[in-house]
């Protein structure tokens, strides 16, 4: 195919294939700072000087499944972009929609500019101020490594070269790039192979600026990239039919976009709604129950996407329960969210008999413009005030006449089943027990999800599958796979034509995880030998320590320990606006960053880490994850593990955030023994961080938030070391015997 004035190539580019340009077209910026020859004859832009780069890459890189007419206006696309004269009139329409994209994702500050490319991407957290008149000290980069939990913790500058460290970041990522053809070679499979590329380019360049001009760039080249691809998928789902000349004019003055969002209510109740009488089950049902919630959002998300022709670079955020993904309006897609609201409606109702609803909002209709930086604050508050009003009117579809808008009374019935005392589910209470079983259906499918989240590595999310999944949402099902199991599935559902897709919840032996987008969804649960799921009761005698020649000793019992991060909204919608703008890329980046701390480095720092108490090395695997991710969590643990997990925890979030006092988390911790009911405990640890986050007159200082409520006691963070030191002490007395009058009991 010839770029210009030749036989245009007839084959229509689809959406995953205009993404998959706009996702890839800062790829060269990579290759130029590290200083890679390059072979590519094409011509370099003052503002796209990496153009060369981009060009080559993708002309060696291609992906098998596309063919070579799409593969090659594809790379013009990404590479050639700012020149209408180098892209196929067929391809002009694709141009203005990439330059659109570009401009709203660009977040430039034009102050002042150096072009150094030695410059590194400062951490946004120090930026972050609720108070006017703070002064901001650029002191923090983030390290030039993959995005790893070892590597998320900012750095103090360094002036010097880095060249070797962009070709180091290059060789990790241009390796793993290589395993996706291996693993995606389906003529199917691209919309699969991009969402591994997406993933591999946030691993390898989160931690690169996108702008070297800025004198404190906080930009990321992935989140920029990935932003580009958010509304360039946007754009192309409403002009690709466009018929005519489109002008970047146009795309800037047309209105019609929507915010569409998901908030899960109902999460604490269901999470820790265990029957006190059969706590045997506590361990597994938490850990599925805490599963179950993140994976509905995925599955939901799926089924939007698939049933709304979307993709998943439409994805805005996904954490902590909540999602937003952008789209155009239409009809059609409005009453295609109706219908799948009813539907997920329904399945909640069933599922959790009411307990837990997912309220959906589209209702805000942005303009194009509303969508920059100097407009998107007010417009994300809006859309938040609308999902906000959605808990108030959940399960509407459900409950009310869609022809009159009248109740529907025998709706609000959760249950039709005629239920005896020796006929009940003796883990809910709820629901008939299944047949010569002593549960019902619902809680054994949890209990048995429990049992395999530990065994298996691979979740895959399908629609319309025949058989049932280990967690099934209306026509959606998910089911876990191990590394024999995953690919007669891949091979089953690419044979029948189901929609698909594939990620790795955990790190495998060889390197084939490394070809699929890796979440830490099941996050970390201890284990014993044969890997199954430890118990409370189990986890509490871990309580007691040995202390070599000074014996064993310590309260058998376990502690819970829930905290999350004060103030976030403020933090959000006033810190972190940078002179009252607010682009889509620094909130993606923060929202995405911060949810990275709490749904992977946590489980990390569990599964790895240790605290020293009184020269005795305390390992913080023992503690079990209920629940982490968005900003929150909630653990529990052998509760002198979990007492010098939450300093540690405290530090580390500190130094994640370059110790700015103004961003903090406040947690409450109550002790658990091993047969007691979780609920009432997990209840109890509600209270005391709702006591650490209140204001307090301590006489001799006021605190606000930023401390811990432990044993009816509240501290303040920074005196909390000053209590293990004395806890340490009052140990070493106890164990030298020596100190008249000092027992246990006093």
């Amino acid at each position: 195919m010839e770029q210009k004035g030749g036989s245009v190539d007839k084959e229509k580019i689809s959406l995953h294939e205009f993404v998959f340009a706009a996702l890839m077209q800062n790829i060269g910026k990579v290759l130029k700072r590290a200083e890679l020859p390059h072979e590519s004859t094409a011509v370099s832009h003052e503002d796209y000087p990496h153009a060369p780069w981009t060009n080559e890459f993708l002309a060696k890189n291609k992906n098998s499944v596309v063919s070579e007419g799409i593969w090659q206006r594809i790379t013009n696309l990404a590479s050639l972009h700012y020149s209408d004269s180098e892209v196929n009139p067929e391809d002009k329409k694709f141009l203005m929609m990439l330059k659109a994209a570009d401009q709203i994702a660009a977040d430039k500050d034009e102050k002042s500019k150096q072009g150094n490319k030695n410059l590194s991407m400062y951490s946004v957290f120090q930026e972050i101020s609720l108070k006017s008149d703070k002064k901001i000290n650029h002191s923090y980069v983030l390290p030039i490594k993959p995005l790893s939990p070892e590597n998320i913790k900012p750095e103090k500058i360094t002036p010097n070269s880095k060249v070797k460290d962009y070709q180091t970041l290059y060789t990790g990522f241009i390796t793993e790039y290589e395993l996706l053809s291996e693993e995606w070679s389906d003529l199917t499979d691209f919309p699969r192979f991009l969402s591994s590329v997406d993933h591999l380019l946030k691993k390898h360049f989160y931690c690169v600026p996108s702008n070297v001009q800025e004198q404190y760039p906080t930009g990321s080249l992935y989140h920029h990239s990935k932003t580009t691809a958010l509304i360039a998928a946007t754009l192309y789902e409403k002009y690709h039919e466009h018929e005519g000349e489109l002008s970047l004019e146009d795309i800037k003055k047309s209105t019609g976009y929507l915010l569409i969002g998901g908030d899960l209510s109902g999460i604490q109740n269901y999470l820790y709604d265990l029957n006190p009488e059969n706590s045997k089950y506590s361990a597994k049902l938490l850990r599925a129950r805490s599963f179950k919630i993140k994976a509905l959002s995925d599955m939901l998300i799926f089924k939007i996407i698939n049933e709304c022709g979307l993709c998943q670079q439409n994805i805005l955020i996904n954490a902590g329960g909540k999602f937003i993904l952008l789209a155009p309006y239409s009809d059609d897609i409005n009453e295609k969210l109706k219908k799948i609201q009813q539907e997920v409606d329904e399945a909640f109702y069933h599922e959790f008999l009411g307990a837990v609803s997912l309220n959906m909002d589209w209702s805000v209709n942005a303009k194009f413009m509303d969508l920059n930086q100097e407009n998107f604050k007010t417009t994300l508050s809006e859309f938040f005030d609308q999902l906000e009003k959605r808990k108030y009117t959940r399960f509407k579809s459900r409950l009310t006449n869609s022809e009159t808008g009248k109740w529907n009374t025998t709706s609000f019935i959760v249950n039709n089943e005629k239920i005896v005392n020796d006929s009940m589910c003796k883990i809910c209470n709820r629901r008939l027990k299944s047949h010569n079983k002593e549960a019902c259906h619902i809680c054994n499918k949890e209990i048995n999800l429990g049992e395999n989240l530990p065994k298996k590595q691979y979740i895959t999310i399908a629609m319309n599958a025949e058989e049932q999944g280990n967690v099934q949402l209306s026509d959606i099902s998910l089911y876990l796979d191990s590394e024999e199991g995953l690919t007669p599935r891949k091979n089953k559902f690419i044979k029948e034509g189901i929609n698909f897709e594939v990620y790795a919840y955990k790190k495998g032996e060889g390197k084939r995880y490394l070809a699929y987008p890796l979440k830490a969804t099941a996050a970390y649960t201890h284990t014993d030998k044969d890997g199954r799921i430890t118990d409370f009761e189990v986890l509490s005698k871990k309580a007691s320590v040995n202390w070599g020649d000074k014996g064993i000793t310590g309260l058998q019992a376990n502690a819970i320990i829930k905290g999350d991060v004060d103030d976030l909204g403020a933090i959000f919608q006033k810190g972190l606006a940078k002179d009252d703008k607010l682009s889509l890329a620094r909130y993606v980046a923060t929202s995405s960053m911060m949810d990275f701390f709490f749904s992977e480095y946590i489980p990390w720092l569990l599964e790895n880490e240790s605290a020293h108490f009184n020269n005795v090395s305390i390992p913080f695997d023992p503690i079990y994850t209920v629940y982490t991710g968005g900003d929150d969590f909630c653990l529990v643990g052998p509760w002198l593990n979990v007492l010098l997990f939450a300093k540690r925890l405290r530090d580390d979030f500190a130094s994640f955030t370059c110790n700015n006092p103004e961003i903090h988390f406040s947690c409450g911790i109550e002790l658990l023994h091993g047969k007691s009911p979780v609920k009432y405990s997990i209840e109890q640890t509600e209270k005391a961080l709702g006591l650490a986050k209140k204001t307090h007159d301590l006489k001799y200082k006021e605190t606000y938030k930023n401390s811990v409520y432990v044993f009816e006691t509240l501290i303040p963070w920074d005196e909390y070391n000053d209590f293990i030191k004395e806890a340490e002490t009052y140990l070493s007395w106890l164990q030298e015997n020596n100190k008249e009058g000092f027992t246990t009991q006093l």
